[in-house]
């Protein structure tokens, strides 16, 4: 594993859903806006938007694909396609424990044998579409 590969995996997850066809499989991630607003007064969406590059940057020369992405009034959708013999999404499916939504997804034991870095990047991309922007705790006190 790579620490691409990690933070994919943390993304899918944190929120993702994945359709299996018989030749190709649909890997789609939700990135919601919890809130509209941030503490700020500003609109949740503009930061998700302007994070898309960096994840972008992060999957793409794992995936070997574009992503494609779908705005709406609370969350973002992230998605790609792949061929179901393709390495990558193998993996995926492997590492997922054959589950369809990130709620029935297990990762295989050998999570634990992650590198430190890989396992960061995993809870980095989890952290990306599970989270959302305010301010921390300390600043009301806590």
């Amino acid at each position: 594993m790579n620490v691409e590969m990690a933070y994919l995996l943390g993304m899918i997850l944190g929120n993702g859903e994945i359709q299996r066809g018989t030749t190709s499989t649909r890997v789609t991630i939700d990135i919601p806006h919890k809130n509209v607003q941030t503490d700020d007064g500003l609109d949740a969406a503009i930061y998700v938007q302007a994070s898309l590059v960096n994840i972008e940057d992060i999957i793409r020369p794992l995936i070997g694909t574009n992503v494609s992405h779908l705005p709406e009034r609370r969350s973002t959708k992230i998605s790609f396609e792949k061929d179901n013999n393709e390495y990558v999404m193998r993996e995926i499916i492997r590492f997922l424990g054959g589950g369809i939504r990130h709620h029935t997804m297990t990762l295989p034991s050998e999570v634990f044998n992650m590198t430190r870095d890989e396992k960061k990047s995993l809870l980095r991309g989890f952290a990306d579409v599970t989270a959302y922007i305010r301010k921390s705790n300390i600043a009301f006190g806590h």
